[in-house]
């Protein structure tokens, strides 16, 4: 057969233009006819195109009979797969001949177009697609910033198809398809990956395809876990019961594990608690004088928050044993036992030397209003130093008749460490209610475990140059001293305000003999020091700051610091009136260089933190004159203080009369009175209600009680 009889068998036999059974050229056109002369052409006979996207055919019919429709885009109908026009599985089809690919991908993935005549039915073509998936638009992810360690993301886009994988840094993360619009995804980043991370989503075959890039996710550290213990320290009794309460901050997972000593649950020995944190003591007492119930973080086991539990058969009382001292009519050879001479031996002593040397556990010192000079020296005939201790149920106390009524007054002016107005050197000791001036070092020094300084007036301790001193100093390695309800002013260099770096209101100082631990100091009002109102140096840990009103102090008013390689911890700085230290607001003349509310320091290999908490405290205004200082500081790092800082508040405290310097305070009916001034919160001030009801003192500095939540201010009223 030659040639051109066998092309006029296959045109015969399948038409003029045959489908073209191959993938290229894919706008080589498809034709079909009834016979020889009349034919249907579709142009593109074969294409590719990816779900959600349109392709336009094009069609033309040849050789209908006279009079009939033709040429270039005659009426034809229009099929997917045999479906008229088209369905949501298959695609559609309109009448121009534009196909919309379905939004998901049907099985199999490719499709049949056929165009057949109107006029002439029986004359039509076919085109063949091939569709893939989309390519994938990413809109939005969240959470836009994730710490090291697990996490999980939500994307939002379009043209997501099942089994796309989200890629984080080019990793591909475990994800879950939810729809075309929404895909989740969990991974882990590493400590490498701190910084900005690129997102994309990359869908599968047929037609694999990534999203261009755009987003990131921001890899930060993990934020430290902390658990907050509320409270924080508390006295008791064999049989009693204490609830405690935990605050977990740094994760959505607040669950923690209790335990006693360390043992999980407690148990006979030490007491019990359950679950809840209610804690049972024991109905015998262990050797030991105290326990820490501990919080674990089920979020991270090696977070965890500690209170202090002082065990002991019953409260401290005011004494089995009164002893007595007067400054006027007392004798040291006397016995004590009588606030007036009877006749003998019977009598009030003349010194509080006396007493201290003698007064042992149960006893309470009454002391008569007066002025008692000192010689601040050690040793000397008229130092104070009550070197005899207590027990736990027998504590000693020495108390004012009347609060401030009983003056110390140290004349030794010579500078020193062992000038010194009162020396307790005792364990179980409450020195309670006495007014202790003069001298250039310290007001009193504690040198013991276990003790109490409560509602004093300590003042007027200074000299003209700057030496190391405080109104109150606790030495290493002494534990449990409490500072509380006291009032403190006007120390360090004079004239004021003169700038002395080592000399404080109240210093918690650790060296060489091991840490000064566990502690509360509240409830105190200290103004007008050359250094800070509160100190912390060395190795210190586990000390409750709450509830202090701390103005006018030249270098700042809380400083928690950290040398010689000691880590200093586990502080709660909370609810305290920080404000105007080293501020000019009318200490003209005063230094430019100066004046922090709270801050951290650390030197030689010192550390601060990571479990100290600084919730709910009033900084405002504390600054020196060229701005130097502020509010919040680690003065080592530039940056706020480790640990956890919430419910700060930024405002003037609006108290009833501020002053900076306001004039010697008294006490009238009980309760101390500041002539000029007021700093009893005003009924519109942001204290008000404001401070953390869990770690706040049952009473104020006045004794008043803070037994209701909505009694829950900041600061010591």
């Amino acid at each position: 057969m030659n040639c051109l009889a066998l092309l006029l068998a296959l045109s015969l036999l399948y038409g003029c233009g045959a489908v073209n059974k191959g993938a290229s050229p894919s706008n080589q056109p498809s034709t079909k006819s009834s016979t020889q002369s009349s034919s249907v052409v579709i142009t593109p006979a074969t294409a590719q195109i990816r779900v959600g996207d349109t392709q336009q055919f094009l069609v033309t019919v040849s050789g209908l009979p006279a009079g009939t429709a033709g040429g270039a885009n005659p009426g034809v109908t229009w099929s997917v797969n045999s479906v008229l026009g088209g369905n949501a599985t298959v695609g559609t089809i309109d009448a121009t001949g534009l196909y919309r690919a379905p939004a998901t991908l049907p099985n199999p993935n490719s499709v049949n177009v056929t165009a057949t005549s109107a006029a002439a039915p029986s004359i039509s073509a076919t085109a063949r697609l091939t569709l893939y998936n989309a390519i994938p638009v990413v809109t939005s992810v969240s959470p836009t910033t994730v710490s090291v360690g697990g996490f999980t993301l939500t994307l939002i886009g379009s043209g997501f198809a099942k089994g796309a994988q989200i890629l984080f840094a080019n990793t591909v993360l475990q994800t879950a398809f939810n729809s075309a619009t929404q895909l989740t995804a969990t991974g882990t980043a590493a400590q490498a990956q701190v910084g900005n991370m690129q997102i994309l989503v990359k869908n599968p075959d047929p037609g694999s395809a990534s999203s261009t890039a755009g987003l990131n996710v921001q890899v930060t550290l993990s934020p430290a876990i902390h658990v907050l213990v509320s409270p924080s320290k508390t006295t008791l009794e064999a049989g009693q019961l204490q609830q405690f309460t935990a605050i977990v901050q740094g994760t959505s997972n607040a669950g923690v594990i209790w335990s006693v000593n360390g043992v999980s649950g407690g148990n006979a020995m030490l007491g019990t608690i359950n679950p809840s944190g209610l804690y049972t003591t024991p109905a015998t007492l262990p050797n030991s004088d105290s326990i820490s119930v501990t919080a674990t973080s089920v979020a991270d086991a090696a977070s965890s928050g500690t209170a202090v539990i002082v065990l002991q058969t019953s409260l401290p009382a005011s004494g089995t044993t009164n002893y007595y001292v007067n400054g006027e009519t007392g004798d040291d050879s006397y016995d004590g036992t009588a606030p007036t001479h009877t006749g003998g031996s019977v009598g009030p002593w003349l010194t509080l030397r006396k007493a201290g040397l003698t007064a042992t556990a149960g006893a309470t010192v009454n002391v008569a209003d007066g002025t008692y000079r000192v010689n601040g020296t050690l040793g000397s005939a008229t130092s104070i130093e009550t070197r005899n201790s207590g027990t736990p149920n027998a504590w000693i106390t020495y108390v004012s008749n009347n609060k401030w009524g009983a003056k110390i007054v140290n004349t030794n002016v010579v500078n020193g460490p062992n000038n010194i107005a009162w020396a307790i050197e005792g364990d179980y000791q409450i020195v309670k209610d006495f007014d202790i001036s003069g001298g250039p070092y310290t007001g009193i020094f504690v040198d013991a475990n276990h003790v109490q300084i409560i509602g004093n007036h300590l003042h007027d301790i200074s000299s003209s140059s700057c030496v190391a001193g405080s109104f109150i100093y606790v030495n290493s390695p002494y534990q449990y001293v409490d500072t509380i309800g006291n009032v403190m002013h006007d120390g360090g260099t004079n004239p004021w305000p003169s700038d002395c770096g080592y000399w404080h209101g109240i210093y918690y100082g650790g060296v060489t003999n091991g840490p000064v631990q566990y502690g509360q100091i509240s409830n105190n009002i200290i103004y007008r020091v050359s250094g800070w109102g509160i100190h912390f140096w060395h190795k210190v840990s586990h000390i409750d700051v709450l509830n202090n009103l701390i103005f006018s102090n030249v270098h700042g008013g809380i400083l928690i610091g950290a040398s010689d390689g000691s880590t200093n911890d586990y502080f709660n700085v909370n609810d305290n009136i920080v404000i105007y230290n080293s501020d000019m607001r009318d200490n003209k003349g005063g230094p430019g260089s100066l004046g922090w509310g709270i801050s951290e320091y650390v030197s030689d290999g010192g550390r601060v933190g990571p479990h100290n908490s600084y919730l709910n405290n009033l900084v405002y205004e504390n600054h020196a004159s060229n701005g130097w200082g502020g509010n919040w500081a680690n003065q080592a790092t530039g940056t706020d203080p480790s640990g956890v800082i919430s419910g700060t508040v930024a405002a003037d405290p609006l108290l009833t009369n501020y002053q900076n310097s306001p004039a010697v305070p008294t006490i009238s009916n009980g309760k101390i009175m500041f002539s000029g001034a007021d700093y009893h919160p005003t009924p519109i001030s942001p204290a008000k209600n404001a401070g953390d009801c869990g770690s706040i003192p049952l009473t104020d500095i006045d004794g008043a009680a803070r037994t209701q939540r909505e009694a829950c201010g900041i600061g010591p009223y």
